[in-house]
């Protein structure tokens, strides 16, 4: 089986699940048990793991981490607790929650059922609003076409107070200046809450830097963790109200905190590291360009620059599913047609496209072996 839907659904590395196995026999026990040794010993390690994951996405020891069951939480938590901001002040200082169509369902149908009476929808040629004008959520329908210096224009003329944006679009693998626009953005309102959701992927190249971003949210199996790991991560001077209440996590969100499952991250996070140096990426360009070159006489790729180095979209004027269905089970090949979690509307919007993400370096004999049976199914 060749899967070339890893953005989406990867397996966790080796290393990974060897740790789970010998971590699922050892730390069981509850770390907030503070008479226990094993458990004190366990919370100890699980404070380590917080650590290294604050340095490693840019962000200071006294930070925060809510450790949660991957991206649905994370983003249902953190919209949670923009809505909760919003309805505890008055009409006239609510804030403007601006999103775009590549934002996580959680969110986008938390602010559709809240239902607000000035909700509204622009596409890239927005005018300029008024910071008069009592919008509280906008909702950007961009176009992909757009270069960084008109997406970067777009965002400031929304003129946010809360803004999400994604590092990658989910569809075509396009990557998002996300830094530029929030530095962007605070020089406009220094007040503005930027959010950042690294569901989809991570660019180890802008870890460990500084990051513009308020808080981040991410899933770590796509990067080779377990499956159901994730966290919110989020500056020191904002503190976030749980969905789930407990006294666990100092009582920022219940459930018994499950370390075997919280050390994948960080060893799925550090094998990432160690595979992708410098020689392996050079390895996944060159890839993508032969698939590229195999399947660029039939007009159906979609990619430039700005795209990620391991995703290869091909667009088509009408629906894929078919495509991908007859794929998987008779050339046993797996692709993306989108994201699993975005809403039916944003789905069928994305029907034309097809997502090829590869995690694995492909022989000429394997790259040769999918290229005829996509152009076979395709015909």
């Amino acid at each position: 089986m060749f899967n070339l839907d890893s953005n989406a659904s990867k397996k966790p590395f080796e290393k990974v699940l060897d740790k789970f196995n010998t971590d699922i026999r050892k730390y069981f026990y509850n770390p907030s048990n503070t008479t226990t040794k094993q458990a004190i010993e366990e919370n100890f390690k699980i404070n380590k793991i917080k650590l290294y994951l604050l340095k490693n996405f840019g962000f200071s020891d006294e930070d925060n981490i809510i450790f949660t069951s991957g991206a649905t939480e994370s983003n249902s938590t953190v919209i949670n607790y923009i809505i909760k901001l919003n309805d505890d002040i008055c009409i006239t200082k609510k804030k403007r929650i601006v999103y775009d169509t590549f934002a996580h369902s959680s969110i986008t149908k938390k602010i559709k059922k809240k239902k607000f009476n000035d909700f509204i929808m622009f596409d890239s040629d927005i005018d300029d609003i008024n910071e008069s004008d009592h919008i509280n959520a906008i909702q950007l329908n961009l176009s992909i076409e757009l270069s960084d210096k008109e997406l970067i224009n777009v965002y400031l003329k929304s003129k946010p107070d809360v803004l999400f944006l994604n590092a990658i679009d989910s569809i075509t693998g396009r990557i998002i200046p996300y830094d530029k626009i929030f530095k962007k953005i605070k020089e406009q309102n220094e007040n503005c809450l930027c959010i950042l959701d690294f569901s989809q992927n991570i660019l180890l190249n802008d870890l460990k830097k500084k990051t513009e971003a308020d808080i981040i949210t991410f899933s770590g199996y796509k990067y080779g963790a377990l499956p159901g790991t994730g966290c919110i991560i989020c500056k020191k001077n904002i503190h976030i109200s749980p969905l789930i209440y407990g006294v666990q996590q100092n009582k920022i969100r219940g459930g018994t905190l499950n370390y075997s499952y919280i050390h994948s991250l960080k060893t799925g996070l550090k094998e990432k590291f160690i595979k992708y140096n410098d020689e392996y990426i050079k390895d996944i360009k060159q890839t993508k360009q032969q698939l590229c070159k195999k399947l660029s006489q039939y007009n159906i790729i979609n990619d430039s620059d700005n795209f990620i180095d391991n995703v290869i979209t091909l667009k088509f004027d009408h629906c894929t599913k078919k495509y991908a269905y007859i794929l998987s089970n008779e050339y046993n090949i797996n692709v993306g047609i989108g994201s699993a979690c975005e809403t039916e509307k944003k789905k069928k919007i994305n029907e034309g496209y097809i997502r090829l993400s590869f995690d694995n370096i492909l022989s000429d004999k394997q790259i040769m072996y999918i290229t005829d049976s996509i152009i076979k199914v395709i015909k």
